[in-house]
């Protein structure tokens, strides 16, 4: 257990010098990049106070003039609005339903003739078409196999790809006569053609339109007039937004960029300092390191080596562990004190500065203490500043304020009680008799639309309508858009061209390839891409004609009943369809209006000033300080009160090894003693005789030739 304990030690102490190392590159790097990491956050800052600037400018100048520009339109469109809600309410929107079927129908119909003179026009170019291939091939492939068979390589194999190239091209077999519709769609069409759709509903929709201009001209010299209150709540909130952008302005983080660009100075005092401690920690990591080593290749040779013997002819031996061991010993021994005070120097610095500003910044109100103390500077510092909405420095706002207030996502402008001035989120009720002066002046116009035609008649030609046929269209077949696209596709030879270009390329080509390639380009231009553009019109025809046959069912005399409802209701009871109408128009305007007002409240509630971002680049600073700086400093000194503890033990144990390596020999299961020169040896002992007939030879023991023990006792001692 003693040896595995000793080899964890060990392993231990070098890991320990590793982490050191790496903890004081990671904080080097954290030191000489803080002034950068800093920079960034004061910029960031910044770019926050001018899109918080930029947020204010729109909420409260673009969105009320968006505001009146929405509702300018509306007015000068309140007559086609109000059509349309007479038509809905009254059943006659039927009208427009027809109307638009028609419509459909009748530009189906010209399209069908246009897609008809572009086949017979493609049917031409389709003619043409084989002819010309053949005629390309001919004067081509002869050529190519000429030189295919009179030249070698490369020359030949460019010959050949060409040729593959002309025999790929076929005369893909083109057809366009093809059922373009169907002959139920074409009596279809015909049938609604013939269908006097616009004399029936002319003279109904000419009352609708009169009705329309009627209301324009009302209310058009009352449109400007309807917007004054509105336009009065937008100077104000004008002049809201200008006072608000002066204070936000006003906030200056520029100062902070001054100590940031001097520590960012080369020739700084700073970076002289994240230097000299770089070379610093190199050094100490180094000798951390080496004594870590030392101890490890102690072990390593102590573990591995062979056992030293008297010709010292080996240095893999057991001995060499020890002398490492001797030598990381008296390396300790001599640093232990310099490196305790270093370590003991960065605990003080690293585990305060944690203490008093890392934990701080990461949980504020968990150290009133620290709240305190940095509200103290805060009000020393306040009493230099300038004092403006948005100054932080005041005497009823607390630096825990505003910590609580972020923790609850409110934006400054409520933290900082700005509402009891510029009273954004109670706009409603501040401006409530402009806001209800706008409402009047909006209902106003009830009153120029309401007395217009107070008598409508609805002129429709029912009998006409109710004898027109019922007729059903439906799309085309799309095997004859996929017949087409096949067509495209098959003439197309951009996609073999481009393999083939792209094989050739940057290539010395043959005559005979050249006069190939100009020929197949002049066959492209005059004969292929004229005929490909005319089958894409084709198809973009055809794609617009089914979009044309949409509608499915045309019955207008199903539209009867409800239009003969429609007219009755409307000479029945046409004042009150007006002022329904009406009401609920100008009731659409009051409603944008109070939507914006519920739009600004929400925003300076929610949105703008937020403290979201300011709680991001506050805690990217602390990461900047802390996480990148502080925190591996106290790696640093962790690392090192780790190793140095350690080297206690360590030195300890290698005391007691350095024992055991030195041995010559593996300590025996029980001892032999040397004999010795005197009476007592046996008559017998013939060895004990023969031994001192043995005289020592004064170069055997010079040299180290002499045995440690005599001959008798070789074996044994070989044995053990």
């Amino acid at each position: 257990m003693g040896g595995w304990g000793s080899k964890f030690s060990f392993f231990l102490l070098t890991f320990c010098a590793v982490s050191l190392f790496i903890s004081t590159q990671y904080n080097e790097i954290g030191i000489e990049q803080l002034p950068t990491r800093i920079n960034n956050c004061i910029d960031d800052l910044n770019v926050y106070k001018r899109d918080t600037d930029l947020r204010i400018r729109k909420l409260l100048i673009e969105d009320v003039q968006q505001l009146n520009e929405s509702l300018s339109t509306q007015i000068r469109d309140a007559g086609s609005s109000v059509v349309k809600k007479i038509k809905a309410s009254s059943g006659a929107s039927i009208i427009d339903t027809i109307l638009q079927k028609y419509s459909k129908a009748k530009l189906a119909h010209t399209k069908l003739e246009k897609i008809r003179k572009e086949i017979s026009k493609a049917k031409e170019q389709i003619s043409r078409y084989p002819a010309e291939l053949t005629r390309l091939k001919n004067s081509v492939i002869p050529d190519l196999e000429s030189c295919i068979e009179n030249n070698i390589d490369p020359k030949r194999a460019f010959c050949m790809k060409t040729l593959e190239l002309f025999n790929s091209i076929d005369a893909f077999p083109l057809d366009l006569d093809f059922e373009l519709i169907t002959r139920e769609n074409e009596d279809a069409l015909d049938t609604i053609m013939k269908m006097d759709i616009i004399n029936i509903f002319e003279f109904a929709e000419q009352a609708f339109h009169r009705l329309e201009s009627d209301i324009l001209q009302k209310i058009e010299n009352k449109a400007a007039l309807s917007l004054d209150a509105i336009k009065q709540i937008g100077d104000k909130l004008f002049s809201i937004a200008a006072d608000i952008s002066t204070q936000i302005r006003q906030v200056n983080f520029d100062v902070l960029y001054e100590p940031m660009s001097r520590l960012r100075e080369e020739k700084s005092i700073y970076q002289k300092y994240a230097k000299y401690s770089w070379y610093a920690s190199l050094i100490i990591a180094g000798l951390f390191a080496f004594i870590a080593l030392t101890f490890l290749f102690g072990l390593f040779y102590g573990c591995c080596g062979r056992r030293p013997t008297y010709y010292n002819d080996d240095c893999c031996i057991r001995s060499t562990g020890s002398r490492f061991f001797y030598c990381g010993i008296w390396m300790s021994l001599t640093l232990f004190i310099i490196l305790a005070f270093i370590t003991a120097g960065l605990m003080l610095i690293g585990a305060n500065v944690s203490n008093i500003i890392c934990h701080p910044l990461e949980d504020p109100l968990s150290r009133p203490d620290m709240l305190s103390l940095s509200e103290r500077i805060f009000d020393l510092y306040g009493k230099n500043s300038r004092r403006s909405d948005f100054d932080m420095f005041n005497d009823n706002r607390t630096l825990t304020d505003i910590i609580r207030g972020c923790n609850r996502n409110d934006t400054f402008y409520q933290m900082f009680g700005l509402d009891s001035k510029y009273k954004l989120g109670k706009l409603k009720e501040v401006y409530r008799e402009q806001f209800n002066a706008a409402v009047e002046e909006l209902r106003d116009l009830i009153k120029l639309i309401t007395p217009v035609n107070q008598k409508f008649q609805l002129d429709i030609d029912f009998k006409s309508l109710a004898n027109s046929p019922s007729v059903n269209v439906s799309k085309i077949n799309p095997r004859i858009l996929q017949q087409l696209q096949e067509q495209i596709n098959a003439i197309d030879l951009a996609p073999r061209l481009n393999g083939y270009n792209e094989i050739t390329k940057n290539t010395q080509l043959p005559q005979e390839v050249n006069q190939a390639m100009d020929n197949l380009n002049e066959f492209q231009l005059q004969t292929t891409q004229p005929l490909s553009h005319s089958l894409d019109e084709i198809m973009q025809d055809l794609i617009q004609l089914n979009d044309h046959f949409d509608f499915g069912t045309f019955s207008p005399a199903e539209a009867v009943p409800s239009l003969q409802h429609a007219r009755a209701l409307l000479e029945v009871d046409f004042k009150g369809q007006m002022e329904v109408a009406a009401a609920e128009v100008v009731k659409g305007l009051a409603n944008e209006l109070d939507e914006y007002i519920h739009h600004v409240e929400i925003s300076v509630a929610n949105d703008v000033t937020s403290c979201l971002p300011v709680k991001e680049i506050l805690r990217n600073s602390r990461a900047a300080l802390c996480s990148h700086t502080i925190y591996p400093l106290n790696g640093v000194w962790m690392s090192m009160l780790i190793s140095i503890f350690l080297m206690i033990p360590v030195i300890m144990m290698s005391t007691s090894l350095i024992k055991l390596y030195n041995q010559m020999h593996a300590f025996p299961k029980y001892t032999i003693h040397e004999p010795t020169d005197n009476l007592c040896s046996l008559a017998t002992d013939t060895y004990g005789t023969a031994r001192i007939n043995n005289k020592t030879s004064p170069y055997s023991m010079t040299y180290g030739y002499q045995e440690p023990y005599p001959a008798p006792y070789l074996g044994v001692r070989q044995r053990i």
